[in-house]
């Protein structure tokens, strides 16, 4: 009678760990003839065998598949983000701040957009920078947006735009 060969789903990411055999004859002890590999740098579904056989020369087999997924997409980091602007920016002077300066992790363009900016500011998307002019004295809740070039988790920050007279 073959050996019974077990591999324990919860030891898959290291191949040797959780294969273990036992025989009537032979008694029980961990497979050691293992062929497949997983490489969990690179995403992808892995099989391996574990085989044993025992003194007779029956050979018992079980496989198991490993399944290597994506890493999560991460967040860009920065605190730019949370910087708001209060100031005499009404009138022919106009205003300008950089919110953006975000960086990615993995070093992907950062793409950014805002929303509840007072008319006649804009962003610009390549860099952050907050500019424009109007000749409002008003508070604002903006929301500034970074998102990474192909990134699924944008960084996503609100303040609030104070523009005032100081004459």
């Amino acid at each position: 009678m073959a050996p019974a060969v077990s591999a324990s789903p919860q030891a898959a990411a290291t191949p040797s760990r959780g294969a273990s055999w036992s025989d009537v004859v032979d008694g029980t002890d961990t497979v050691t003839d293992i062929t497949g590999t997983v490489n969990t740098a690179v995403v992808g579904s892995y099989t391996l065998t574990y085989r044993k056989t025992d003194v007779a020369g029956n050979t018992g087999t079980a496989t198991r598949t490993v399944t290597v997924n994506a890493a999560p997409d991460p967040t860009p980091t920065g605190v730019a983000l949370a910087i708001g602007a209060t100031g005499d920016f009404a009138g022919a002077s106009g205003i300008t701040f950089n919110a953006g300066r975000t960086t990615d992790p993995l070093g992907r363009v950062i793409a950014y957009t805002a929303s509840g900016l007072p008319t006649g500011l804009g962003i610009n998307s390549s860099t952050g920078m907050i500019s424009g002019g109007y000749d409002a004295f008003v508070t604002e809740t903006v929301t500034v947006t970074a998102t990474p070039a192909g990134g699924t988790r944008p960084l996503v920050r609100t303040f609030t735009l104070t523009v005032i007279d100081q004459r």
